[in-house]
């Protein structure tokens, strides 16, 4: 939570709503028996999360493209100036005034959904806890860039204590080196004297250019 409440304090309120959303909702489906019962809470779910998803990731979408049929119309909606005066300023990028996407909201909501259809499934069986539901939403690793893990995969290794070996630990100081290697050797290197001055001004490179970009 500090990890991820650094970039932006208000975001954690959104990982709250989700992590409780469907810690609840997949205890209600597995403690009922009721298909009818069962499907409601995976709904609740679902629409749940992936309001919040839409609501953020496509409010803008939506707004831009009925302003512009509007203008097509011969009229004018109005509704951008009615989402900045009905939505906190927080929600707004300041220089853009366009809503910011909370970051990695993808990622935790397609993973907490994850867990409640797992349940539904009869796959999974719900978290121990809340403590450790909470602990699989926020694992930082991957919390704001994947990839997205599912809760089938995750929550299982919680109930066995770690054992660390030295052949373990060689391999993990191994694979890090590779990787620590890989990104400052070639990726900075290549992003640096290729990448970044072909799209800083395309138009100066060949097609060539781009394509070893890409």
């Amino acid at each position: 939570y500090v990890f991820y409440g650094a970039y932006e304090l208000w975001y954690l309120s959104l990982l709250v709503i989700s992590t409780l959303l469907d810690f609840q909702c997949g205890r209600r489906i597995h403690a009922s028996s009721n298909p009818a019962v069962r499907k409601r809470y995976l709904l609740f779910s679902l629409f749940g999360n992936l309001g919040l998803l839409g609501f953020f990731k496509y409010t803008d979408w939506c707004v831009d493209t009925l302003e512009t049929v509007g203008a097509w119309l011969g009229f004018e909606p109005g509704l951008r100036a009615l989402e900045l005066r009905l939505l906190p300023e927080l929600f707004f990028d300041s220089a853009t005034m366009r809503i910011l996407v909370p970051v990695g909201i993808s990622f935790y909501t397609f993973q907490t959904m994850s867990y409640t259809i797992d349940i539904y499934r009869g796959k999974l069986a719900p978290a121990r806890n809340l403590m450790e539901f909470a602990f699989f939403v926020t694992f930082f690793p991957q919390l704001v860039a994947g990839p997205i893990v599912r809760a089938i995969d995750f929550l299982p290794q919680l109930e066995h204590k770690p054992a660390l070996s030295r052949a373990d630990l060689h391999a993990g100081l191994y694979r890090l080196g590779i990787g620590l290697a890989k990104k400052v050797i070639i990726a900075d290197v290549l992003g640096r004297y290729l990448v970044d001055p072909v799209y800083a001004a395309p138009g100066d490179f060949s097609p060539m250019a781009h394509v070893l970009c890409l």
